[in-house]
């Protein structure tokens, strides 16, 4: 079970497209009490009972906000779940990455680093100098962490796909993930479409092109993808985030949510973590794929995408982020039959070419 955990409402700069400024002031953040770090505790372990396979290892990935704001809270976490098999994630804008003591990054499995694009677009959204600080801050740290820095790329409508992949990937993280923005509008839909298919057939004809040469980039969609054509992969969830099956999200009153972006919204809250764990069949209406997807021919890869933007988007919104969808799992569709001519003659096994989803959505 993922467990996303809203430390606090608190953030040190504004990005413009962010769910959680709507939930509460920056000025006026909350933290998540550490006195109730072993109720949490407790939550986790009764939720166990009820996963899939019995399987007893949990996630916990750190949230905000601005969670490197509370470092010392995640110490106090560290301490309290001592002795129960958990791993951990946390999600920053990188700009405080040099003030937490290493340490403490250390004891993470996965460090998600977002960014909003290329540096254009980043600063655009985020303000002056911050994507350098960024890089300064990963470069600093780049042969002191163990832990795998993964930097999670916002794609909006002016976004560079290609060039804001390549300029990190290798250089300063590990692996890269994009996801598209939500939104309930594009000012320019067909530009979008356009620049993103662009970027994303770059992206593939480039990863094809290290893949024969025995260095398969972690491109965790294209991966994604490739993994489910080839090796029947689709990461036993119903939704490919989770939501609603194998996800929980958190916020700081210990409310838990099936989505991070319904935070503050009583139309995603399912519980708190002083309620027993009812079984998940409770939860099989937040999971179910829509009746615009059941015929759909990519809907086994995609999974229905995003949740949200299924329920609360126009049809022709829905149609855009189907189009950029479809349009990248056909991409690789398309190419099935080269990537599996450099699998055969390479031996690639799924774990060669594909380490898994990194908690990540895995389709954008």
């Amino acid at each position: 079970m993922e467990y996303y955990l809203f430390l606090t409402d608190r953030c040190n700069i504004s990005c413009s497209y962010c769910s959680a400024g709507r939930v509460v002031s920056r000025k006026e953040g909350r933290l998540f009490p550490k006195e109730r770090f072993p109720e949490l505790v407790e939550f986790i372990k009764r939720n166990r009972k009820y996963q899939k396979n019995g399987s007893k290892e949990d996630i916990v990935i750190f949230f905000g906000g601005e969670p490197l704001l509370e470092w010392q809270l995640i110490e106090d976490f560290f301490k309290s779940a001592e002795g129960l098999d958990v791993r951990y994630g946390l999600y920053t804008n990188g700009l405080l990455l040099k003030s937490v003591p290493v340490d403490v990054l250390n004891n993470l499995d996965v460090l998600f680093v977002s960014f909003d694009g290329d540096k254009n677009s980043h600063e655009k959204h985020r303000g002056r100098g911050t994507y350098d600080r960024i890089i300064d801050n990963l470069k600093e740290l780049r042969g002191r962490l163990r832990c795998t820095v993964l930097g999670r790329i916002t794609v909006e409508e002016e976004t560079d796909l290609f060039s804001s992949v390549t300029n990190i990937l290798g250089s300063f993280v590990d692996a890269v993930y994009w996801q598209i923005v939500n939104k309930p509008r594009f000012n320019d839909p067909q530009g979008f479409i356009r620049r993103y298919r662009e970027g994303a057939e770059r992206l593939f004809r480039l990863w094809i092109e290290r893949l024969g040469e025995g260095q398969p980039l972690n491109i965790i969609p294209i991966q994604a993808i490739v993994a489910s054509l080839l090796f029947s992969y689709n990461g036993d969830v119903s939704f490919r985030c989770g939501a609603g099956s194998v996800h929980r999200t958190i916020d700081v009153d210990g409310n838990i949510y099936w989505c991070d972006e319904y935070v503050g919204d009583e139309r995603g809250r399912i519980g708190h973590i002083t309620d027993s764990v009812p079984p998940l069949d409770v939860f099989v209406h937040h999971t179910a794929l829509f009746e615009d997807c059941k015929d759909c021919d990519v809907a086994p890869i995609c999974l229905g995408r995003c949740r949200k933007a299924l329920t609360e988007y126009s049809t022709e919104q829905k149609r855009l982020y189907c189009a950029m969808t479809r349009y990248l799992i056909n991409l690789v569709r398309e190419g099935i039959g080269e990537i599996k001519e450099v699998v055969d003659q390479r031996g690639y096994r799924l774990e060669d070419i594909y380490q898994g989803p990194y908690w990540t959505e895995e389709i954008p």
